[in-house]
């Protein structure tokens, strides 16, 4: 349950989808871009593609996203439901971010 001080906080979001295989199965299909954040967000996507190693999930201020990622959440197998993970924005400042879906294979990419 979210309290005031929580759902004033706004989040637009930016996304980078980064990949190199199964392109079209990775996804992260919510919150969408331009998206105003507020509280415990729910992540929707797929990372369920074959040969999966793990996964990491992270965000960067959009305006520096090369200093520095912070990881939400990792992953030693591939989620199968579509909410995959949960971000809690209450620590945040109010600005624009990056999320970042990495999916590594066993072939090393």
């Amino acid at each position: 349950m979210l309290n005031l001080l929580i759902a004033m906080l706004k989040l637009p979001v930016i996304f980078a989808l980064f990949f190199w295989l199964q392109a079209e199965t990775i996804s992260i299909t919510s919150p969408q871009p331009g998206d105003t954040l507020r509280g415990q967000v729910e992540i929707l996507g797929n990372m369920d593609v074959p040969n999966f190693v793990s996964a990491e999930l992270a965000f960067s201020y959009a305006s520096n996203p090369a200093d520095s990622w912070f990881t939400i959440q990792t992953f030693p197998q591939p989620v199968v439901d579509p909410t995959f993970a949960i971000w809690d924005t209450t620590t945040l400042t109010d600005g624009d971010y990056i999320l970042h879906l990495r999916v590594f294979f066993q072939d090393g990419s």
